[in-house]
């Protein structure tokens, strides 16, 4: 029997998981704060604080969203009153 040290991220639209090994710790103050650290994410996948974790799929969708709200913007600040 193993066990593997981690994190299950999960990503918050389509549910798509991936697991990040446990790669040490990391510690301030002489020790008193401590914190596990974690494989980086894999290519693609995003983080933020706004929509969570997205897998390369969902981020490609995110990304594209925002594009096209800075267009709209564009066009909409572009208009005669």
């Amino acid at each position: 029997m193993s066990k593997v040290n981690g994190q299950l991220v999960t990503c918050d639209r389509c549910k798509k998981q991936i697991f990040l090994k446990a790669i040490g710790e990391g510690e301030m103050d002489g020790g008193f704060t401590r914190w596990t650290k974690f494989e980086d994410f894999p290519k693609g996948w995003y983080s933020h604080y706004d929509v969570g974790d997205l897998c390369p799929e969902c981020a490609d969708k995110y990304k594209q969203l925002l594009e096209d709200i800075k267009k709209q913007k564009t066009d909409f600040m572009n208009r005669e009153a």
